[in-house]
């Protein structure tokens, strides 16, 4: 997977330790699966007060992971579609009860705000 960085405030090294770590949490994860599947984005936060907004890329061919800082303390990560992931996760996969804890989530509208690593 090749990571493109964008960077102006932070150091290119601490974007790319972001970038790979939220994708690779979001990648392993039947619950994030769910997440990107069903929106193709969420917002988090993180320990130092940065909202970090992850997103999948429109272009279907793209497999880079980009991130950029958009304003300050706010970054951008564009992942690219699931179908590049290489994860063991599909709908009929997921295990029950994360599908009905992720649908009581996204039914009562509180997805959105996490706290990231």
């Amino acid at each position: 997977m090749e990571y493109v960085v964008y960077a102006n405030e932070r150091k290119t090294d601490q974007l790319m330790e972001i970038a790979e770590s939220h994708f690779s949490m979001f990648r392993s994860s039947p619950f994030w699966f769910l997440v990107f599947q069903s929106k193709a984005y969420v917002e988090l936060g993180s320990k130092d007060g940065a909202s970090i907004f992850c997103k999948l890329n429109m272009d279907a061919d793209d497999e880079c992971v980009y991130i950029q800082e958009d304003e300050w303390l706010s970054l951008s990560i564009t992942l690219p579609q699931m179908h590049h992931w290489e994860t063991e996760f599909e709908t009929a996969g997921v295990p029950k009860w994360v599908r009905m804890a992720y649908g009581d989530m996204h039914d009562a509208a509180i997805l959105g705000w996490f706290r990231s690593p």
